[in-house]
């Protein structure tokens, strides 16, 4: 959102538009990095939920630096580097996703708007649709299905199939995509 979107969400929230941003996850899977930061090989599940909390709020630090609030702000908490995998084969009678580096298997995060949703397609699309009817945004951006990362090109998927299961009675929003990778 930061590197897509910043100086977008600054001249909407001087022009008085309401903002809100969604993460699809927490970022908790940046195994290099995390691993670099610790100083060490290994990492416990336990320390990569706790990144994946710094990193929540990291990025709550950089919208509040465009001028949003925490209210504006939903977590989803889904797996880092595993949205993808969950939109290719993780849907109704498949079990859900299951993270190889935090061992979780349903949004662990208790402050994330899908705490304890597991790591299924429907969950995914249900939240999506929750917020798109709680919020009637007019536009959404989000990232392009040819950005090289896999939770991007995931993001647009979910978001447009979440789009065409709203059913809106009047126009839908408009939706515009940016690249990132």
């Amino acid at each position: 959102e930061v590197i897509g979107t910043a100086g977008l969400i600054q001249k909407a929230r001087r022009a008085g538009a309401r903002v809100r941003v969604v993460y699809l996850t927490n970022g908790d899977h940046d195994e290099i990095a995390f691993k670099i930061d610790a100083g060490r090989f290994a990492l416990t599940p336990r320390e990569y939920l706790a990144m994946g909390e710094r990193r929540r709020r990291e990025s709550a630090a950089a919208a509040e630096f465009l001028g949003l609030e925490k209210g504006d702000l939903i977590f989803l908490g889904y797996p880092d580097f595993g949205t993808m995998h969950i939109w290719e084969q993780h849907w109704g009678p498949a079990p859900a996703f299951s993270n190889d580096l935090t061992r979780a298997s349903a949004v662990p995060y208790p402050d994330n708007f899908s705490y304890r949703a597991p790591y299924k397609g429907e969950s995914i699309v249900a939240d999506l649709l929750r917020i798109l009817k709680e919020y009637r945004p007019t536009a959404i951006f989000v990232t392009m299905p040819a950005d090289f990362n896999a939770d991007h090109q995931a993001a647009w998927c979910f978001l447009s199939l979440a789009v065409l299961e709203a059913g809106f009675q009047t126009r839908p929003p408009d939706v515009f995509l940016f690249l990132v990778h």
